[in-house]
């Protein structure tokens, strides 16, 4: 047996920040599929460039983590099926972390940003803004594009007031199903007919506008990215030799936390050649004081992978929305993958302009997405928008202020803890 710790090592940044991005227009989306940044022009044609099965985006009703085993299938049964199963994969969520809200939030919008783009909900519940809702550049004509050739929906609703796919009382953290289709009862909840998002539904296409341009938040996200990739970094994240930080063979997994200094952080993550950078069984922790936020950016063409992990915000000060992690890199597959994972105040962005995907399998939290294709399945997601401190302001924006001798601006904190030797 052996003791490993990470830590974070940084330099103090030569300059400030030349600017800072404007998100007007990306503070508007929970889901935003980028098309590669492309106006007009197809990335990756003959994809979904958003697909979102089971449960819901929008809100969360259902217990912090969720369990497969929370509703009942009619008023008065004893609970039964429900999920994402994420209570026996998580790590216990730390007691110092800005707790994850329930219920539903209604800020689930989404952009599909290409022409020829798709949007495809399976078994989804969609609570979002009436006026912005589910946005498709795309515009059916009646003959070789149809309106169920861009929204290939099944079985999902929008802003249904019936709350499917179920209700949740957050004093008992159990709820009750809501059928999708059927004759509603005493003994069986079903979801609004008129909220049906699929295309052939009645009256069908609810939450989806066509026909939309897109070109100023794509206009906005060029910006964004040429902005990100001239800032300077403030610190380096160091990882371990595989590129990983925590280990599936703990028990219990332990803390890592990231310190922010006040103002805008640019952490550059430093990877082993060759490596992706790898979240395993841990709770990494991100805190800092108000007026903090973060920048992750990701190196070359790696990729970020989560497996069994809780990415958080600490409670001292730093606001829900102010930390992303960052990709533009050149390589078209998927920038970030996502295994059992419980996010809160987190943004991922791919920037890429050769495309890329987000994939989540089991997730749950308050977040962003941004890429040129985003597939979720079995999530219960809130959206959580970006903070004002990476905002415009008419105040210069502080860059974190040397401490003592000027060493790093960052600490990782990280719990030593025994870690078995793996069998090669």
């Amino acid at each position: 047996m052996f003791v490993t710790s990470f830590c974070l090592f940084g330099r103090l940044a030569v300059a400030a920040p030349v600017g800072i991005f404007d998100v007007n227009e990306a503070n508007q989306y929970f889901i935003i599929a980028n098309n590669g940044l492309q106006i007009g022009e197809p990335v990756n044609s003959n994809n979904a460039d958003t697909q979102v099965s089971n449960f819901e985006i929008g809100a969360i009703k259902a217990p912090v983590p969720s369990t497969d085993e929370f509703v009942r299938d009619k008023p008065g049964d004893d609970p039964g099926s429900g999920g994402p199963s994420l209570d026996s994969s998580q790590p216990a969520i730390p007691s110092n972390t800005i707790p994850i809200e329930t219920g539903i939030g209604g800020k689930a919008n989404v952009a599909i940003t290409a022409e020829d783009g798709t949007f495809d909900a399976s078994n989804v519940g969609v609570y979002a803004d009436p006026d912005i809702g589910i946005r498709i550049a795309g515009q059916p004509d009646g003959n070789n594009v149809k309106e169920e050739d861009l929204n290939k929906s099944s079985n999902s609703f929008f802003n249904d007031p019936n709350q499917f796919p179920n209700t949740y009382d957050p004093n008992t953290q159990t709820g009750t199903k809501v059928n999708a289709d059927g004759d509603p009862g005493p003994d069986k909840l079903v979801a609004d007919q008129s909220t049906r998002i699929d295309a052939d539904g009645s009256p069908g296409n609810a939450g989806i506008t066509f026909g939309f341009d897109h070109t100023s938040l794509l206009l906005e996200l060029q910006e964004a990215r040429s902005v990100i990739n001239s800032l300077d970094a403030t610190s380096t994240l160091m990882t371990g030799s595989d590129g990983e930080i925590g280990a599936d063979d703990v028990d219990p997994a332990v803390t890592h936390t990231v310190m922010l200094s006040e103002g805008v952080n640019i952490i550059d993550i430093v990877l082993p050649s060759g490596k992706d950078f790898l979240l395993n069984n841990i709770n990494f922790v991100i805190d800092g004081p108000a007026g903090s936020s973060a920048i992750f950016r990701l190196p070359g063409n790696a990729n970020m992978l989560v497996e069994n992990s809780n990415i958080l915000l600490g409670d001292g000060g730093i606001e829900l929305g102010s930390v992303m992690f960052y990709t533009d890199q050149d390589e078209n597959d998927t920038h970030f993958k996502f295994n059992n994972m419980i996010v809160n105040g987190v943004a991922f962005w791919s920037l890429s302009d050769v495309g890329g995907v987000i994939h989540v399998n089991n997730g749950q939290g308050c977040t962003q997405f941004v890429a040129d294709q985003i597939n979720l399945q079995d999530v219960r997601f809130n959206y959580c928008e970006h903070s004002p401190s990476i905002t415009p302001q008419s105040e210069p924006i502080p860059t974190p202020a040397a401490a003592g001798l000027g060493f790093p601006l960052l600490a990782l904190i990280g719990l030593t803890r025994p870690r078995r030797r793996r069998s090669d």
